[in-house]
C-alpha cells in the first residue's frame, strides 16, 4: 500500500488483529441464526396450537350438542351441564341449534342458551355497573337502544342497571328485533297479572315497570292490548307514581324534576304511541296526574288522526290545554265542528247538559290563549293552575247557548296571529 498514512507494519498488524476477532465474529453470527430460528419455531407453533384449541372447543360442543337428544335422559342431562359450564363459547352452536335442531335439540338448547347467557349477562352487569360514563367496552344486551332514547349519564346508566337486574330476560330479547320483544312482552305481562291476581307479590319491583316502558317503547315493536293496559297500570302503582309525584304534609303535591325523574317520564311517553283506544284515554289522564309534558307530541297525531274516537280525544285535548302552547290552537281548531257526544251529561236544576267534543276544543282553546273560559259561556267550568279542567263542566243545555259561545270564539280568533292549518284528511 503507497499509503502515506499505513506503512507496510502496521498493515500486518492489523490483519493479524482480523485473523484473531474472526472466530468470535462466526460465533456470534451462529448464536444470531439460532436465536431467529428458535422465534421462527415458536411462532409457527403458536397459531397452530390456539386454532387446535378453537377447534378442539368447537368439536366439543358439537359433540354435545348432539347429545342434547339422545335416547338416555342422563346423557341428555350431562351434556346439559357441560354446555352450560362451557359459558360463552358455546352461544354460537345452540343458537345454530335451535334453528336447525330436531325438536328434542332446539328445547334443550334454548334452556342451556337461556342459562349460559344469563349467567353471561350478570357477570357483564357487574363490570358494566363498575365501568364510568363513556365506558364502550362493557356493553350491556339493550343498552344501545336505550342510549338511542336516552343521553347516557351517570343516572342513565343506573336505572338501565336497575332495569337489567330486574329484567334481564326482556334486556336479552331486545338483542332478537322486535318480533322477540313483543312476545316476550307479552310473555311478562301476563306473568306479573297472574302474580299480582294470585297475591303472590303486593307491588311489581321498579326496574321491571321501568323495562317494560322502554321495551315497548322501542320501534316496530307489536304487543297485545292487555299488555299495553298492565303497563300503564302497573304505571299507576306507588313504587313508580311515587318517582313522579310526591304529596305534602298540606295534601298538595310536588313533581320532582331530578335526573332519575326526567328520565322516567321519557319512558312512559315513549310508549303512549301504542295507545289508541280506552288505554290512550287512561294513559293520558296518568300523564296529566304525573305532569308529564312528554305526552304532547303524542297527543298532537291524535288529534291529527282522522280515525281517533271521541273518548280519546276530549282526554287528548285536555292535555294539550295543560302541557300545550298557544300555537297549539290552531291545531285544536281542527276539532271546533265534531259535533261527536263525549258521553258526557250533567243535570243541575232540571236542566241537563251535554258535552259535544267541539266543547272541550274551545275550552281548551280559551285556557291556551290565556283567556277565562266563563267569559265566553262556560260557567260551570273551573281551570286548575296547570291548565286542566273536566270536559263534564263545559257542555251546553241546547245549540243556540252552544252558538252564542261558538261566535264569542270566532270574534276572539280573529285577533289571534296564529295561521290556520288544513282540514284533517
Amino acid at each position: 500500500m503507497n499509503s502515506p498514512y499505513c506503512s507496510s507494519s502496521k498493515l500486518v498488524i492489523y490483519r493479524g488483529g482480523d485473523r484473531f476477532i474472526e472466530p468470535y465474529c462466526r460465533a456470534a453470527r451462529r448464536y444470531l441464526l439460532s436465536f431467529t430460528y428458535c422465534v421462527a419455531l415458536l411462532v409457527g407453533t403458536v397459531n397452530p396450537t390456539l386454532a387446535e384449541d378453537v377447534d378442539s372447543d368447537n368439536i366439543a360442543v358439537a359433540s354435545l350438542i348432539k347429545n342434547l337428544s339422545a335416547t338416555k335422559f342422563v346423557v341428555r342431562q350431562r351434556a346439559m351441564n357441560q354446555l352450560i359450564a362451557f359459558g360463552e363459547d358455546a352461544i354460537p352452536g345452540l343458537n345454530a341449534a335451535i334453528r336447525d335442531g330436531n325438536r328434542e335439540t332446539r328445547f334443550r338448547a334454548g334452556r342451556v342458551l337461556d342459562a349460559v347467557e344469563q349467567n353471561v349477562f350478570q357477570q357483564k352487569l357487574e363490570q358494566f355497573i363498575k365501568a364510568g360514563v363513556g365506558d364502550v367496552n362493557i356493553k350491556l344486551p339493550g343498552w344501545s337502544s336505550f342510549c338511542s332514547k336516552i343521553t347516557e349519564t351517570a343516572e342513565a346508566r343506573r336505572v338501565f342497571a336497575q332495569i337489567s337486574r330486574a329484567e334481564p330476560r326482556l334486556c336479552r330479547s331486545i338483542e332478537h328485533g322486535s318480533v322477540d320483544i313483543g312476545k316476550e312482552i307479552d310473555r311478562r305481562c301476563a306473568e306479573i297479572q297472574v302474580t299480582l291476581q294470585e297475591r303472590r307479590m303486593d307491588t311489581i319491583p321498579l326496574g321491571s315497570v321501568t323495562g317494560l316502558l322502554f321495551a315497548a317503547g322501542i320501534d316496530d315493536v307489536k304487543m297485545n292490548r292487555y299488555s299495553v293496559k298492565t303497563i300503564f297500570g302497573l304505571c299507576n302503582q306507588a313504587i313508580f307514581a311515587n318517582q313522579l309525584r310526591v304529596r305534602n304534609s298540606t295534601g298538595s303535591y310536588t313533581y320532582p324534576t331530578n335526573a332519575n325523574a326526567n328520565i322516567l317520564r321519557q319512558l312512559f311517553a315513549g310508549c303512549l304511541m301504542h295507545c289508541e283506544s280506552w288505554d290512550a284515554q287512561m294513559a293520558f289522564s296518568l300523564a296529566m296526574s304525573l305532569n308529564i309534558p312528554q305526552c304532547l307530541p303524542r297527543a298532537q297525531q291524535l288529534v291529527r288522526d282522522k280515525q281517533s274516537p271521541c273518548h280519546v280525544l276530549q282526554t287528548v285535548m285536555i292535555a294539550i290545554s295543560m302541557f300545550g302552547t298557544k300555537a297549539d290552537i290552531a291545531l285544536l281548531e281542527l276539532r271546533i265542528d265534531d259535533k261527536s257526544f263525549c258521553g258526557v251529561t250533567q243535570r243541575i236544576n232540571n236542566v241537563q247538559y251535554q258535552t259535544q267534543l267541539r266543547d272541550v276544543a274551545i275550552a281548551a282553546m280559551l285556557i291556551l290563549a290565556k283567556e277565562d273560559p266563563k267569559q265566553y259561556g262556560f260557567p260551570r267550568i273551573s281551570v286548575y293552575a296547570n291548565g286542566q279542567f273536566s270536559q263534564s263542566h263545559v257542555g251546553f243545555a241546547d245549540d243556540e247557548t252552544r252558538g252564542k259561545t261558538r261566535a264569542k270564539w270566532d270574534a276572539f280568533r280573529n285577533t289571534l296571529k296564529i295561521p290556520r292549518i288544513g282540514a284533517i284528511k
